[in-house]
C-alpha cells in the first residue's frame, strides 16, 4: 500500500504507525536499496548510480578540491610581497623624487606654505614679499623664502625704483638736479630737460624747437634766444627795428646812409686823419668816425670805386637781410645784396647818419651792379684838384642814377659819401 493510502483520512492506524511514517525521509530509506550489478548505492543509500557516473563525479570533486587548495597556496604564498614598500623618508638630508612635503617636511620644503621646512630660514606664506616700499618688518620674508630684502630707502635702485640715493629727500621737481638726485617714495626728480611737461614748464621737448626753448619756455621774437626752428633769424631781446634785427626777427639789418660832411677828390686829406690814411681806407675810416659819432653800431664801408676796387669786391655780397636808413622808421633801402645791385632800390638813401634829410651829389664812381665805373678815381681819391674828373649820384635818387648820375664830375668839387654797414 502507498504512503499516500496509508495516510488518506478513514484508514485505520494505531498512533504510533504514523508516527513512524511522518519520520525524516533518510529515517525511511536507511536501508540500502537493491542495486544491479553494474551499480552501486551512492553515498545517500538510497538511489543507484552506474560505476562511471559515481567515478566521474568523485574524481571532479577531487579536482575541484586540489584546485582550490593550489589556488588558496599561491594566495598564500604572494601576500608578503604586496605589502612591502620603500619608507616614506630615507637618510638622505636632501629631498628625494619619492619625497615629498607631505612625507618628508624635514627633507623637503615648498615655499609660500607657510612652514619653515628643509633648508628655508623664513617662510610666512601670502605675506612673503620682496620689496617692501619702506624699512621691511622684522621677520620679513621674501618671496623666495630667503631673508634677502630690497626696500625703497636701500640705496640700490631695484623693483620699479627710477632711483634710491637712500635718503630720497630732494624736491619732486628741480630746475637742473644734481646727479642721483632722488625724491620722497623714490620717485625720479622732474626737471627741463626730461622730454615731459611737469613743475612751472609751460613746454618740455628736450631739444630747442619751433615751440619750446630749451630752458623750457615758449619762443618769443625779443626774449633774447635766437630760435631758429620757429624762424627767426636773429633775436636782440626787443621788437625794434633799425637795430640790427628786425622787429619780427625774421631778417638781420644793415644801416646805410649819406654823410653830413661834404668832402673833396681827396677826401679831406691830412684833417682828423691821425693814421695818414690815403684813398679808400681813408674813406672807410671817414664813414666810421661820423657812424660812432651818430651812436650807430657796426663797421661801415664807402661805396666808392678806383679802377681795381670797388663794393663788389670789398663788400659781403651774401648778405640777405636789410639795409636800412638811420631816419624814422628805419625806411627800408633794399632787402639784400642782390636788390641792391638791381639798379632800383625800394627807398633813396636820402638821409644821414643822424637821421637828417639830406639830397645831395655823392662821390661813387660805381655802376649799379657795384663795379667800377671808370678809371676816373681822382687818382684814387688822393686829389682835389682840376682838371680830374669822376662820376657821382643823388641820394635823392631810387633809380640808377642813385649811384651813377653822370660822369666827368671836377674832383674839386664838394661831394658827400654813402656809407654802408657791412662785416
Amino acid at each position: 500500500m502507498s504512503l499516500a493510502r496509508l495516510l488518506a483520512p478513514g484508514v485505520p492506524m494505531s498512533p504510533l504507525a504514523r508516527l513512524l511514517l511522518l519520520a525524516p525521509l533518510p529515517l525511511l530509506v536507511a536501508c540500502k536499496p537493491n542495486c544491479a550489478d553494474n551499480e552501486v548505492a551512492n553515498k545517500h543509500g538510497y538511489d543507484c548510480t552506474p560505476f562511471g557516473e559515481a567515478s566521474t563525479t568523485s574524481d571532479a570533486s577531487t579536482s575541484d578540491a586540489s584546485t582550490s587548495s593550489t589556488s588558496d597556496s599561491s594566495s598564500s604564498t604572494s601576500e608578503p610581497s604586496s605589502t612591502t614598500s620603500t619608507p616614506p623618508c630615507d637618510d638622505d638630508p636632501a629631498c628625494g623624487p619619492d619625497e615629498s612635503v607631505a612625507t618628508c617636511p624635514a627633507q623637503c620644503s615648498e615655499c609660500g606654505d607657510g612652514m619653515v621646512t628643509a633648508d628655508e630660514p623664513c617662510d610666512n606664506g601670502n605675506d612673503n614679499q620682496t620689496y617692501w616700499p619702506a624699512e621691511p618688518p622684522d621677520g620679513a620674508c621674501s618671496e623666495t623664502c630667503t631673508t634677502t630684502l630690497e626696500w625703497c630707502g636701500d640705496n640700490k635702485k631695484n623693483g620699479t625704483e627710477p632711483c634710491d640715493n637712500g635718503v630720497n629727500t630732494d624736491a619732486p621737481y628741480l630746475a637742473s638736479p644734481p646727479p642721483g638726485a632722488c625724491a620722497p617714495a623714490c620717485t625720479a626728480v622732474e626737471f627741463c630737460g626730461d622730454n615731459k611737461q611737469n613743475g612751472p614748464e609751460p613746454c618740455d621737448t628736450a631739444a630747442q624747437t619751433a615751440t619750446c626753448e630749451l630752458d623750457c619756455r615758449v619762443p618769443t621774437c625779443g626774449d633774447g634766444t635766437l630760435n631758429t626752428p620757429a624762424g627767426e633769424l636773429c633775436d636782440d631781446n626787443n621788437t625794434d627795428d633799425g637795430d640790427g634785427c628786425s622787429a619780427d626777427c625774421k631778417s638781420l639789418e644793415r644801416l646805410v646812409f649819406v654823410t653830413s660832411a661834404p668832402f673833396k677828390g681827396d677826401l679831406g686829406g691830412s684833417q682828423g686823419n691821425p693814421d695818414t690814411l690815403t684813398g679808400l681806407a681813408l674813406a672807410d675810416f671817414r664813414c666810421q668816425a661820423l657812424a660812432g659819432k651818430a651812436g650807430l653800431p657796426g663797421t661801415y664801408k664807402a661805396w666808392l670805386s678806383t679802377d681795381t676796387e670797388s663794393p663788389s669786391t670789398r663788400f659781403d655780397t651774401t648778405f640777405t637781410g636789410l639795409y636800412r636808413l638811420p631816419s624814422q622808421g628805419f625806411p627800408v633801402i633794399a632787402e639784400g645784396w642782390t636788390a641792391l645791385t638791381s639798379g632800383t632800390l625800394d627807398h633813396a638813401i636820402n638821409a644821414d647818419e643822424t637821421g637828417t634829410l639830406t639830397e645831395e651829389n655823392v662821390f661813387t664812381n660805381t655802376l649799379p651792379d657795384a663795379t667800377s665805373a671808370s678809371a676816373l678815381d681822382c687818382n684814387h681819391w688822393t686829389a682835389k684838384d682840376n682838371p680830374m674828373t669822376t662820376s657821382v649820384g643823388y641820394s635823392a635818387a631810387s633809380d640808377n642814377t642813385w649811384t651813377n648820375l653822370g660822369s666827368n664830375q671836377f674832383c674839386s668839387g664838394v661831394n658827400r659819401l654813402y656809407c654802408f654797414q657791412d662785416l
